[in-house]
């Protein structure tokens, strides 16, 4: 049986553009590109900065890369996606790939999206237009839904880099919305962007640290 990849063509869904300051751009990672992410996939121990020769779509914010459909970031939301199931709310909307892989799912009722940039908004969300989905301008350290309103399936995605620094405002979005999971639902699940990779990064600093009494 052929396998049927959950995760959407973006670059035949949403056209290269500028919106204040959001911009989508088309590129493509040529051989010689592609060498170079072994050598820095080989520098840093993380398998995740490979990224094999291909075409490839990027949201850059404000000057930054915020998101790319990279197998490196498919490879690091797909717990999301696999778990995703009832009613699911995600923090960030980047380029909606992981919204509409979520969406593509029979088990998944509806996916409510909270985003804080409205350029953002106003070039991704027309072009990923689902039933089962909504998107909401809010910062997610001070939206809150409805009174009541629970969800099954709660997922951050909101840092453009991988550090260790963003685990303080991880933990804080965690206790934010603990008590907005549905708990009649054992399989009720939140989690966010990296975090067991940043949580192990900095387990591994901390023991360095100790080793060296630099801890008191």
């Amino acid at each position: 049986m052929k396998f049927k990849s959950p995760w959407p063509n973006l670059r035949e869904l949403i056209p290269e553009g500028k919106k204040g300051t959001a911009e989508v751009v088309h590129f493509e990672m040529t051989d010689d590109h592609s060498k170079g992410t072994v050598v820095r996939m080989m520098a840093t121990g993380f398998a995740g900065s490979f990224c094999p020769p291909g075409e490839y779509i990027k949201l850059i914010v404000n000057g930054k890369i915020m998101m790319s459909d990279t197998q490196m970031e498919k490879d690091s939301n797909r717990g999301v996606v696999n778990r995703a199931h009832g009613s699911v709310l995600l923090g960030g909307l980047g380029l909606g790939m992981v919204a509409l892989a979520i969406c593509g799912k029979k088990e998944v009722t509806d996916v409510t999206v909270i985003e804080n940039n409205p350029d953002v908004i106003a070039l991704i969300a027309t072009r990923i237009e689902h039933k089962k989905l909504t998107i909401i301008e809010g910062v997610p350290y001070t939206w809150a839904p409805e009174k009541g309103r629970k969800f099954d399936i709660i997922y951050f995605d909101i840092w453009s880099t991988i550090d260790i620094g963003n685990l303080p405002m991880t933990a804080r979005l965690h206790q934010r919305f603990k008590f907005k999971l549905n708990r009649e639902n054992p399989r009720i699940w939140m989690s966010s962007w990296m975090v067991d990779y940043l949580r192990g990064e900095r387990r591994k600093e901390d023991a360095w640290l100790n080793a060296c009494g630099a801890h008191p």
